[in-house]
């Protein structure tokens, strides 16, 4: 199998377990969606790294943030994740978000490093 097939695979179960992670934090411990949202933040922003050293080419690099613009967007409207949304409807972050993580790969591609300082303030 492709090595990129592979780490598309294992991007997707990466952010997906984030998720489940902070949505079990969400309702076990009762933390409010801010820190959960927070949680799955920084989760995903230091896929950074996995993004760039696992993929080999950037059209398999950006399906994963791509994708999520829309699923994000789909939950922004619906409430799906709770440990994603602040309430707030005028918060777009989870959307911007990927659509962010998706220029800077497409931009920066050729140089990994700018790529993941440039999401680092937007994880952190």
């Amino acid at each position: 199998m492709n090595p990129n097939w592979i780490t598309l695979l294992t991007a997707f179960i990466y952010v997906v377990a984030a998720i489940g992670a902070a949505e079990g934090l969400r309702k076990w411990r009762g933390y409010p969606a801010e820190f959960t949202r927070k949680f799955i933040h920084i989760a995903v922003g230091m896929w950074a790294y996995g993004t760039v050293l696992l993929f080999e080419r950037r059209t398999f690099a950006i399906i994963p943030p791509l994708t999520f613009v829309l699923i994000n967007a789909f939950s922004y409207r619906q409430g799906t994740f709770k440990a994603m949304e602040t309430g707030d409807k005028e918060n777009l972050g989870t959307i911007y978000f990927p659509i962010s993580f998706a220029a800077l790969i497409w931009l920066l591609w050729d140089r990994p490093h700018l790529l993941v300082a440039g999401l680092m303030p937007m994880t952190w």
